[in-house]
């Protein structure tokens, strides 16, 4: 359970680094202001009507600037990019083997000799509970393998961890899946745009989404987006696909071409 909390939380940390205003950020634009650098980010391409732009970090890491249009609304038109990132990102090892092993088994039939053999079975899990004002603690230790499991409630925060898998839930902004293969980050948040800091309305929108994974060679272990704007658009939305762990200097310069493009 600590290496699926460990990766979590790392995952974590890539999604909220760097949420410090920059000091100069326009308002939402028609056209893309991208830089030639930004930090560890390298432009390589712009097109014409000014509206994407790529950059790469190294050989292993691309990202793609675009400003996008918001169909239905801004939660909507983001939920469709999780969709897409997570649909083109490959199946592990553990999912692969996982699905295999789930259709051979449906193909196997039933020993009723073993079934009814006797085998050992595990002994009777130990169970505690702890409920106090604003704080409620549900734990099973199982004798049996992949038993064990963990409820957290606080105000807050809640965490759900069992042997092989955990989520993990920071007010209604932060949401972390997180497995042995490696962990999905969402965070979402109302934002004010800039020159607002003062209206009681929060017309922006803020969202970090992360799908880091060990996948089979020439996969990426790291696919998502950072995004920001009005919440009636046009959105900046950068998204990358990496296939390197390391991304701390990536994640700030990142976040600073979608402030700096999305006016919050």
């Amino acid at each position: 359970m600590n290496r699926v909390l460990l990766t979590a939380v790392s995952a974590l940390t890539l999604g909220v680094a760097g949420c410090h205003p920059a000091a100069r950020i326009p308002t939402a634009q028609s056209r893309l202001d991208c830089p030639e650098r930004q930090g560890e980010l390298t432009r390589v391409s712009v097109v014409a009507d000014g509206r994407t732009c790529v950059y790469r970090h190294a050989a292993d890491t691309e990202v793609t600037l675009r400003l996008m249009p918001v169909k239905g609304d801004a939660f909507t038109t983001l939920a469709a990019i999780e969709r897409e990132l997570e649909a083109s990102a490959p199946a592990t090892p553990a999912q692969a083997a996982s699905a295999k092993a789930a259709a051979e088994a449906d193909a196997e039939p039933v020993d009723d000799e073993d079934a009814g053999s006797g085998a050992e079975r595990p002994g009777p899990p130990e169970h505690t509970r702890l409920d106090l004002p604003g704080l409620h603690v549900d734990a099973t230790e199982g004798a049996g393998a992949d038993s064990d499991s963990a409820k957290l409630d606080m105000p807050g925060l809640h965490v759900d961890a069992g042997d092989e898998k955990a989520s993990v839930k920071i007010g209604s902004a932060i949401h972390i899946d997180a497995d042995e293969a490696g962990a999905t980050v969402k965070m979402l948040r109302d934002v004010r745009l800039r020159g607002e800091a003062l209206s009681r309305e929060k017309r922006g929108v803020r969202a970090t989404f992360v799908l880091a994974r060990s996948g089979p060679d020439g996969g990426h272990s790291y696919v998502g987006y950072e995004a920001g704007g009005p919440k009636t658009g046009p959105l900046a939305i950068a998204v990358v696909r990496s296939n390197s762990d390391r991304h701390d200097d990536l994640s700030a310069a990142v976040k600073k071409l979608v402030r700096r493009n999305g006016g919050v």
